[in-house]
Order: structure tokens, then C-alpha cells, then sequence
């Protein structure tokens, strides 16, 4: 007859072997886990870091464009006063340096390398509900400015060269012999000749005019955009780590 106390011996060994291979896979488990959760973290702190770098250079860049658009409003503004001196109270060479500056703006392009890939597979991991947040919506905050940008390249693409071509081709027979090195764009002309010209051309300052209230609320955007930004940039640079 069988040891029943033998039997019952055998029973609890297999169970405790069992109770260990489990709790053994358990850890191993969860120790596997926190090692893939902490690459992560580790992960996501770098691309965090590399995103702190590069809002912090995005609003350098915001403050250079925002410096440029203040200049070209006020070289437009100077412009369309001249208007209205026929002729332009202004020397051909300060007529052309002043041209030059209604043309010295740009639209703001992010750079935006790091936010990719966190949008992409970091999100879920900033623990801070702000600052991720703040991350996930910075596109949309951006998105703001698309329409403004279209409305000032199709004014710079489109109106700009045709008022142009035409104030080089009336003025031309006028001044056809000033063309030299220092010719305007391509139209075979003087620079300043050019500017004095298209000064006093009425189609020309209309449409600086509607350049200059494009540029004045895309600036307003652009402030009201860096204002944010910088405060995301706040919330990057207190976080707590991961």
C-alpha cells in the first residue's frame, strides 16, 4: 500500500517547485518590464532634451522674424507716405535701400525634428499631463498661421512681379539709358530709378497696403505664438524627470 504521507510529501514539493517556477517567471517578468519601461523613460528624456533645444531655438528664430516684419512694416509705411509726394521726396540710392527693406520679411517654418518623433512613439511616456499636452497640440497651435503665410506668398508670388513688369516696362523708355550693374531684378534697370518709379505708382502702394494689414495681423499671430511657445519652453525646462 502506498505511503499516503509520501504521496502527500510529493504533492507539496511539486506545488512549491510550481509556487517557484511561477513566482521566478513573475520577476523575471516584471524586472523585464521595468527594464523596458526605464529605456523608455531614458528615451523619451532624450528626445524631451533634444525638443527643449530646439523650442529654444525656434524662439530665437520667432524674435528674428519679428524684428524683420517690424522693419519692413515701417520701410512700407515710409513708402507709402512717399506716395504722396509726386515726385518721391527721397535720392534714387535711398529709394532703392528702402525697397529693399518692404522686401525683407519671411514666414516662419518650424523645425520640428524631435516633436515628430515624439508625436510619433514618445507621447505616452511624458508623465507631466501639461507638458505633454502643451507637446500634442503645438502643431495645431501652429496651424493658426497657414492661412495668413498662403494669404502673404500669393500676394509676394502673384501681385508683386506683374506691378513690378509693369512699372519697369513704363519707365523704361524714360530712363532706358540708366540701366547698369546695379539693375533691379532683371528689369534692365537702376535700382533707385526703379524705386522712385514704383513709389509713385498708385497700383504698386495699393498693394503694400494690403501688404502692410496682412503683415500686421500675421505679426500679431506670430506674438501671440511665441507667447506660447515660451511657455511651453518654461514647462520643458522645470519638468520633473520621467
Amino acid at each position: 500500500m502506498v505511503d499516503k504521507n509520501a504521496i502527500t510529501e510529493t504533492f507539496k514539493r511539486a506545488a512549491t517547485d510550481i509556487l517557484l517556477i511561477v513566482v521566478g517567471v513573475s520577476i523575471a517578468l516584471t524586472g523585464d518590464s521595468w527594464l523596458a519601461q526605464r529605456a523608455e523613460n531614458a528615451r523619451t528624456n532624450q528626445l524631451l532634451d533634444a525638443l527643449e533645444a530646439e523650442w529654444a531655438a525656434e524662439l530665437v528664430r520667432m524674435d528674428t522674424y519679428l524684428d524683420e516684419l517690424s522693419q519692413a512694416k515701417l520701410a512700407i509705411i515710409t513708402a507709402i507716405n512717399a506716395n504722396r509726394d509726386n515726385p518721391p521726396k527721397l535720392t534714387a540710392s535711398e529709394a532703392a535701400s528702402l525697397l529693399r527693406q518692404t522686401f525683407r520679411w519671411g514666414t516662419f517654418k518650424p523645425s520640428d525634428g524631435a516633436l515628430n518623433t515624439l508625436l510619433v512613439d514618445g507621447l505616452q511616456n511624458i508623465d507631466d499631463t501639461s507638458l505633454r499636452m502643451a507637446v500634442a497640440s503645438w502643431r495645431t497651435v501652429l496651424a493658426e498661421i497657414v492661412a495668413e503665410q498662403a494669404a502673404l506668398r500669393e500676394l509676394g508670388t502673384l501681385s508683386e512681379p506683374m506691378i513690378g513688369a509693369r512699372i519697369a516696362q513704363e519707365s523704361r523708355t524714360a530712363y532706358s539709358s540708366e540701366a547698369d550693374e546695379y539693375s533691379y531684378d532683371g528689369y534692365g534697370m537702376d535700382a533707385g530709378i526703379y524705386a522712385l518709379a514704383a513709389f509713385a505708382d498708385d497700383e504698386f502702394i495699393a498693394n503694400k497696403r494690403h501688404l502692410l494689414d496682412l503683415l500686421n495681423r500675421y505679426q500679431k499671430q506670430l506674438v501671440s505664438i511665441r507667447a506660447t511657445l515660451e511657455r511651453n519652453l518654461t514647462m520643458l525646462q522645470e519638468r520633473p524627470p520621467n
